[in-house]
């Protein structure tokens, strides 16, 4: 029960969250910054020929640099501010300083990342492919720093948690997601050209020289390198984190409308008379309507002590035999039925009397003898508020004698596959009432933020 509660209760901040989650921006901007860098040295590797007969013409480094740096303004101001008014649009809310300066650093990378894979010196066309390339000390020792890093962020930010305690940027939370991925990075280009190595040598021996070469040469020169399987690598941890996020909120959106209504509708209006119930049970497409009586508060008086609690009272096997299709075993079918001494048996929240206390519980000024036999604070459809309550079974109180509770709420089961005209279950009722699916209360939970944010992950 108390899961059925956290999960309602923390669904839609959750889904708020994501959208001021600074780690997820962080991996998007690393994601977009490797992409751009791997754009720009396509850029630099289509127009060799122009730029190396620039420089050999005379051409300065500087000029090339702010040849470039120029270009690189003209490209990504007008694409960032117009990917940046599309998002605006798209999920609605105030911007913060990270949600402006994050686009800034991506608006003005071009202008950098150009001149530098565009240098005078670059330009040379060199063969790569006549030897594997060593890696040099700094190299190596680059790399084993960020792996280690990398695993110092993890434990730290494990042993400290997610919450800093302060308001503001946390470091830690914003840069391990970097740091893990370019470890992992790291130690892929470090790992693979073995195993391509041993395919290569396995198929040299073979008769077909196609596939051969295409290991040799993605041992000697491969079209992949640092950057690519960094994008790769980031890419595709977002599109897994979005993959499992949006699934996850969707689903808990679901269970969570579910467990406010209880059922395929909850319809809630005046009292029917039995001829009026009788014809909502007739409408086509429904398979079964449960009355559910809430009269209000009702005297406990165990001994001395008398405690007011409010009531349900509804057809507990009919509740539980509708919740058994979702798996829900929360409706407490010990209740059903006088016990051997004639007592009404009922189930309290766990804030009410222990298990076995006996007492009695008047209806009116009519008193019926009780005995608590289970404790639940909360089943789907009939306790949303998970508040203090008592739940008896109106079939055992009117074998105790009390006469049948008027009911103003029914749930609805409805048929499966079909599409059931619930107006239509008002006006057998009684013609005035209101009707909640899960789909409404779905619905007005979701709301224009948190809508938004899930067009943003289906579309990261």
């Amino acid at each position: 029960m108390t899961m059925i509660r956290q999960r309602r209760q923390d669904a839609s901040p959750a889904i708020q969250g994501i959208a001021e989650d600074l780690p997820m921006r962080t991996r998007c901007v690393d994601a977009a910054m490797a992409v751009l860098t791997l754009a720009s040295r396509l850029m630099i590797e289509r127009r060799r020929s122009a730029l190396s007969l620039a420089s050999a013409r005379g051409a300065s480094p500087a000029q090339f640099r702010r040849w470039l740096g120029l270009e690189g303004l003209a490209i990504g101001i007008p694409a960032a501010v117009g990917a940046w008014l599309l998002a605006s649009a798209l999920i609605p809310g105030d911007p913060n300083v990270v949600g402006i300066v994050l686009p800034a650093v991506v608006r003005l990378s071009p202008a950098v990342l150009l001149p530098v894979a565009g240098r005078p010196s670059g330009l040379r066309a060199v063969r790569r492919d006549i030897g594997p390339e060593r890696p040099s000390r700094a190299r190596r020792f680059v790399e084993a720093l960020v792996v280690v890093a990398a695993i110092a962020a993890c434990v730290a930010l494990n042993m400290r948690g997610l919450e800093a305690g302060e308001g503001g940027v946390d470091p830690l939370l914003a840069a391990t997601p970097l740091l893990v991925a370019f470890a992992v990075t790291m130690v892929v280009m470090r790992l693979y050209p073995a195993p391509v190595a041993a395919i290569g040598r396995r198929l040299r021996r073979g008769r077909s020289t196609v596939a051969y070469l295409g290991t040799a040469r993605a041992t000697r020169d491969p079209a992949g390198g640092l950057v690519p399987m960094l994008a790769l690598v980031v890419g595709l941890s977002i599109a897994a984190f979005s993959v499992v996020m949006w699934s996850t909120t969707e689903q808990g959106l679901e269970d969570t409308a579910w467990h406010e209504v209880g059922a395929d509708a909850r319809l809630v209006g005046s009292a029917p008379t039995e001829e009026q119930f009788a014809a909502g049970a007739a409408v086509p497409g429904i398979d079964v309507l449960v009355p559910v009586s809430t009269p209000g508060p009702i005297r406990f008086q165990s001994g001395p002590d008398t405690v007011r609690f409010p009531l349900t009272a509804t057809d507990v096997r009919v509740v539980a035999d509708l919740h058994d299709d979702r798996g829900e075993t929360a409706v407490p079918t010990g209740i059903v039925g006088l016990t051997a001494d004639g007592a009404v048996p009922i189930a309290t929240s766990s804030d009410g009397p222990q298990i076995g206390t006996t007492g009695q519980l008047f209806f009116g000024a009519r008193p019926v003898d009780t005995v608590v036999v289970e404790h639940v604070d909360e089943v789907p459809g009939l306790n949303p508020t998970g508040s203090s309550w008592v739940l008896v079974d109106r079939g055992t109180i009117v074998d105790a004698g009390v006469s049948p509770l008027t009911f103003r709420t029914v749930l609805v089961d409805a048929a499966a596959g079909t599409d059931v005209d619930y107006d239509a279950v008002v006006d057998a009722l009684g013609g005035a009432g209101t009707v909640t699916t899960p789909e409404d209360v779905a619905g007005a939970m979701r709301g224009p933020v948190n809508e938004g944010t899930a067009v943003a992950i289906v579309a990261a």
